[in-house]
């Protein structure tokens, strides 16, 4: 399980987390709801994030902006996409990316290769409840149903391509 830093990493000073970092099994089930990892070799080596431009920009440009400085001392920025309605979070770090591969447990490429909730987050309940958090805030929708003029009758929907995680 190797984990590189390239020279920009060094520059940076990227840190990478204790692997039952809570904050990290968060970050994590985020990953597994909404984010990629891209690892090329010799090219690129990313951790992206995507969501709805609208509906999930506050959370994408507010909360986890933070959230990836308190883990990974990392700086980072969403964009949106116009054409396609998305905002989208990346990370590039060859230092993450090869973590989040050979510690954490995430596949490079499709994501819908994980067959579970990484082991190393299974192992302890405080880390698989952050974890779930993480799918749940970004692959859950609460929607209420209005009945004559009031908003009741809560539903609870998930959209999640991962027949495995579901």
């Amino acid at each position: 399980m190797s984990v590189s830093f390239s020279k920009f990493d060094v520059k940076m000073k990227v840190k990478l987390p204790k692997p039952t970092n809570v904050l990290l099994a968060y970050e994590t089930g985020v990953h597994i709801g909404d984010g990629s990892l891209q690892i090329i070799k010799g090219k690129t080596h990313s951790v992206r994030f995507f969501g709805h431009a609208e509906d999930d920009w506050i959370f994408y440009s507010h909360v986890m902006p933070r959230i990836i400085k308190k883990i990974y001392n990392k700086e980072v920025r969403p964009t949106k996409r116009t054409d396609a309605n998305t905002c989208i979070l990346s990370v590039c770090s060859k230092a993450i990316a090869t973590f989040k591969l050979n510690v954490v447990g995430l596949p490079n490429g499709n994501k819908n290769k994980l067959v579970e909730i990484p082991r190393l987050i299974k192992k302890k309940r405080k880390l698989l409840i952050n974890c779930i958090r993480g799918i749940a805030d970004s692959d859950f929708t609460l929607f209420f149903h209005k009945k004559n003029g009031k908003y009741m009758d809560p539903e609870i929907s998930c959209t999640m391509a991962n027949k495995y995680i579901i």
